[in-house]
């Protein structure tokens, strides 16, 4: 749980890439940022997948070869990072996804250009607008396609008012989720999470079973 920007895309020219990862390790060196660089090789084949852990059977492990290239970084100790990881077509893509395309028998299921997420909801307004904005800069000047989906509406408003209240209200909302559940394992009993859902199913049925005329 939690607040999320999603974004898919694609490069305009694949062979921007290196530009890419020194632009951007040049700012996060220079604003003391965690990154982390990917070079594999594109020519191998994408083998990489899910399998079941030798020992945890159902701890899946990912095994074999992502190629991908590019660089992630952190804006802010307590934000995911951003990723800009691409495959040889230029796609947007982390490891994680291209293994789960390996794994599934349903080939329908695959996603081609796959939704990539970083969660800002723990590091702050400040955090979740910078990455708006790096994001915005990098689909200006890198990208054919990149396509944006920001819990907060402020992607699309640039509004700081509602994106602060966006994050208050989240933030609250964690606060009775995590309060709630660590009552119910304290006590063993009902959380106040589930009292609330129990409140609304019965409120729900009264309204099935009184009709409006």
């Amino acid at each position: 749980m939690g607040l999320f920007i999603n974004y898919k895309g694609k490069l305009n020219d694949v062979q921007d890439v290196p530009r890419i990862i020194a632009e951007f390790k040049d700012i996060a060196e220079s604003m003391k940022w965690y990154f982390r660089i990917e070079d594999r090789d594109w020519n191998l084949p994408d083998d990489v997948h899910f399998e079941a852990h030798p020992e945890f059977k159902n701890t899946p492990v990912m095994v074999g070869h992502a190629g991908i290239k590019g660089i992630c970084f952190k804006v802010h100790d307590h934000c995911e990072p951003i990723y800009f990881f691409f495959n040889r077509e230029g796609i947007l893509m982390d490891e994680y996804q291209m293994a789960f395309n390996n794994s599934i028998l349903d080939r329908k299921q695959v996603k081609k250009m796959p939704w990539i997420f970083t969660k800002t909801s723990n590091a702050g307004m400040e955090a979740h607008q910078v990455v708006c904005k790096l994001l915005r800069y990098a689909k200006k000047k890198y990208f054919e396609v990149l396509k944006v989906k920001d819990d907060t509406g402020f992607w699309k408003s640039s509004d700081s008012v509602e994106l602060k209240t966006n994050m208050e209200i989240m933030s609250t909302i964690i606060g009775i989720f995590s309060e709630s559940e660590e009552r119910k394992q304290r006590e063993g009993g009902k959380s106040l999470l589930d009292k609330l859902l129990e409140k609304g199913a019965r409120q729900d049925e009264g309204k099935k079973g009184n009709p409006r005329p």
